[in-house]
């Protein structure tokens, strides 16, 4: 499927597929089924999709280290298992996703918008939360070492036997 944009003007004319213009595709829908049909079929190290929308949709135990997702909505998504390491998802709009186990090591969520997010037994070690929303999320288990929550909205989130960084108290 070819995934260039075509629209004039449009900084991803000249970007490969795995770096698409989600907002100018042709056929949106197409793309985001081509995209998870393919998703477990190898690494996907360094993947680029700005500003993309895949609402509602299972990306369990996707291999996506280093991938820049930034501006991302991923909704409700089921990202269990999967492996976002050193990921950029700065802005990215992830609420009401289940992400039990997922691997952010490293990974910038600032500014984040994961409320009601279920980080259960995550691996959030290093992860950059400045200005994010985690209202209401779950992060039982998760181990939070390391990770920036400077500004961060913590309002109900559960961090029943997390792990957490250096100098936090037990409810940060």
């Amino acid at each position: 499927m070819d995934s260039h944009c075509n629209h004039e003007g449009c900084p991803g004319s000249a970007l490969p597929w795995s770096e698409a213009c989600f907002h100018h595709l042709p056929d949106r829908e197409g793309w985001v089924r081509t995209f998870l049909g393919g998703i477990r079929a190898g690494k996907h190290e360094g993947l680029t999709l700005l500003e993309v929308e895949i609402v509602d949709r299972c990306l369990e135990r996707a291999d996506l280290p280093r991938a820049r997702l930034a501006g991302a909505c991923l909704e409700k998504s089921r990202l269990s298992g999967a492996d976002l390491s050193f990921a950029d998802l700065t802005s990215a709009r992830l609420s009401g996703i289940v992400a039990r186990a997922v691997k952010l090591y490293g990974a910038i969520l600032a500014g984040a918008d994961l409320t009601g997010a279920d980080l259960s037994r995550a691996n959030l070690q290093k992860v950059d939360f400045r200005g994010a929303c985690l209202r209401g999320a779950r992060l039982e288990r998760a181990n939070l070492r390391g990770a920036l929550l400077m500004g961060a909205d913590l309002a109900g989130a559960d961090f029943t036997a997390a792990l957490l960084p250096e100098g936090s108290s037990s409810s940060p």
